[in-house]
């Protein structure tokens, strides 16, 4: 009886005592892939993995996954440490551990060819070899370190993809989660789509876009006008700006980097004539000066506009085609001589300061370097106008003829010493002459 109390007394404390709780194990029905790398993403597909990580883990062989990508009851993505080898692939959760689904480490990636081995940005690339995964999931493609943004199919054993915006020529590597393949030489090839303008005369800056030029210039990077070099002024992967070399003619224009050679583009170099300049003076003017300095821009000075005889001068530089306003002279005038020294000054002459009516005696130096017009204390022995001044071998500058209102035509002539700053009077030449030409000849005299 005694023990059929004890007995009675057991049941009820276990009949009323709370039902103790186990954590149920999630259930894994598929993990994909299932040969994976070193930084693969594996997706855990199943059921009560619970609604949040909480103290959930993903594991590969008992090692715990690098990073968790993303976590629901039904799927986990999960990264794979580095150092994991194969082995079973499972999810704990609350303690609980579902069975396991065996998955292996796959074999380094390896590139065996690229077809074709040089292409522009946009053009499309094969590339074959093995290990490659039989989907792209976080694997990539570079071409020397730029990501390819637009991958048009993936296999184990190909990958096509296109060659990215700002690729340059090296090597193309694809990564399959963290572990890279071995790298395959591809040459980007420039590729010129435009040019701005598309003829014009030497000098003229001209505007190259396109793709694969390179940040800069680089040492095997050159740009031709119909086999003629030119000097680019600016340079960017996109974008060259260069003026027409000096004998240059009508032809392709092609840009060469790093010994690949772009596709040409015909520009058209005019033979003969006369081709307007980009750029225009500040001024209408006749009866100006135009020297050209040591340093190859052009000194446009004084002249008669419709305002009148003016001082002002401007400086033309070639390459740019282009007029900037220079210092103006002391006195206006125009018809006068303009004379580059051989110490890069320029000397300026005589001329008129009103239309026909008063010629000038008086004379002033341009100082390329300072950019100042001086006035001499000195001034011609003979007011003159429409005259020649050539400059001699011993660098004083012999001025003939020329006209003044008060005597007519001028047959006078004296030489300019640079060195005195002084001006010597040589009597008459055998007849007056103005508006007549002087060239200095090495055989013969003037």
């Amino acid at each position: 009886m005694n023990f059929l109390r004890t007995c009675l007394a057991l049941l009820s404390v276990l009949l009323c005592s709370p039902v103790l709780a186990f954590s149920q194990a999630p259930t894994l029905s598929s993990i994909s892939p299932t040969s994976v790398l070193p930084g693969t993403q594996v997706t855990f597909t199943g059921s009560g993995f619970g609604a949040t990580q909480g103290s959930g883990t993903a594991n590969f062989n008992n090692q715990t996954a690098a990073s968790i990508v993303s976590w629901s009851d039904t799927q986990v993505v999960a990264t794979v440490k580095a150092g994991t080898v194969g082995g079973l692939a499972s999810i704990t959760q609350n303690g609980a551990k579902s069975s396991g689904i065996s998955f292996t480490i796959s074999p380094n990636p390896s590139i065996a060819s690229l077809t074709p081995t040089s292409g522009a940005v946009g053009s499309s690339v094969t590339i074959s070899g093995a290990n490659f995964g039989t989907t792209q999931n976080n694997s990539t493609v570079a071409f020397d370190g730029t990501l390819a943004s637009s991958i048009t199919s993936w296999s184990a054993a190909s990958i096509t993809a296109t060659v990215p915006a700002g690729a340059s020529s090296g090597n193309v590597v694809v990564t399959l989660g963290s572990v890279p393949s071995n790298g395959v030489n591809f040459t980007v090839v420039p590729n010129i789509t435009s040019l701005s303008p598309t003829s014009g005369a030497v000098g003229t800056p001209v505007t190259i876009i396109g793709t694969g030029f390179g940040p800069n210039q680089g040492s095997n990077s050159t740009v031709s006008f119909n086999g003629v070099t030119g000097t680019p002024t600016s340079w960017t992967s996109s974008s060259i700006t260069v003026p027409v070399p000096s004998g240059a003619t009508t032809g392709n224009v092609v840009v060469t980097v790093g010994g690949a050679a772009s596709n040409g583009v015909t520009f058209t170099v005019p033979s003969g004539g006369f081709v307007a300049t980009v750029g225009q003076m500040d001024s209408s003017r006749y009866g100006q000066t135009a020297t050209q300095l040591m340093s190859g821009r052009v000194l446009v000075a004084g002249g008669m506009t419709a305002s009148g005889v003016v001082n002002t001068a401007e400086l033309y530089t070639a390459s740019t085609q282009t007029f900037v306003a220079a210092n103006a002279m002391n006195i206006a005038r125009w018809l006068h001589t303009a004379t580059l020294l051989n110490d890069s000054t320029v000397l300026l002459a005589g001329g008129s300061s009103v239309s026909g009516q008063t010629t000038l005696n008086s004379a002033e130096i341009y100082d390329p370097v300072a950019g100042t017009f001086t006035l001499l204390p000195s001034t011609l022995n003979t007011a003159r106008a429409g005259h020649t001044a050539t400059l001699l071998t011993n660098g004083q500058v012999l001025i003939v003829g020329g006209y003044d209102p008060a005597t007519g035509i001028i047959a006078d002539a004296e030489l300019y010493d640079p060195i005195a700053q002084v001006f010597i009077d040589l009597g008459n030449t055998n007849s007056p002459r103005f508006h007549h030409a002087a060239t200095y000849s090495k055989t013969a005299k003037c």
